[in-house]
């Protein structure tokens, strides 16, 4: 993180997919004494890699676990920051890619090389997640949509 400051701030017109999840786990931290480099990072975003990074591992196995309520939550925080921030731009549709990982990135049994979880599960999972969170409030805004085609969630 600290190297990639130093290229948004010299390359401000570049847009960013946010997957500052992957950078804890490379970091080993969640981040939170990078604040001014992740905001950066918020900055320059338009698109969010919507996966659940910890310090200790790829990702988490299971986000949907009271274990990883507090990785979750400090997700989600950044990705209310992302949407608040387009949301004032007028942006009006905003995309995300809910995309917890095959092998190497999911839990497997060991000797078994099978998933412990279903990955289609947990990518279900997050996109409904990060629908009820902030599809409405993007949509609240559009004249474009018919509410009925959200009725979903």
């Amino acid at each position: 993180m600290h190297i990639t400051r130093h290229y948004l701030q010299t390359f401000q017109q570049i847009r960013l997919v946010f997957n500052v999840f992957h950078w804890c786990n490379l970091a080993q931290t969640p981040l939170l004494d990078q604040r001014e480099a992740v905001q950066l990072t918020i900055e320059l975003t338009w698109r969010i890699h919507a996966w659940v990074g910890h310090a200790g591992g790829l990702q988490v196995p299971d986000p949907c676990l009271p274990k990883w309520k507090e990785a979750l939550h400090v997700d989600l925080k950044r990705c209310d920051v992302i949407i608040d921030k387009r949301k004032q731009e007028g942006v009006e549709y905003f995309t995300n890619t809910p995309e917890f990982g095959a092998l190497p990135y999911i839990t497997e049994m060991p000797l078994l090389a099978t998933h412990i979880l279903s990955q289609w599960d947990i990518n279900a999972f997050m996109m409904q997640l990060l629908s009820r969170c902030y599809l409405i409030a993007m949509v609240a805004k559009s004249p474009k949509i018919d509410f009925q085609q959200v009725a979903f969630l």
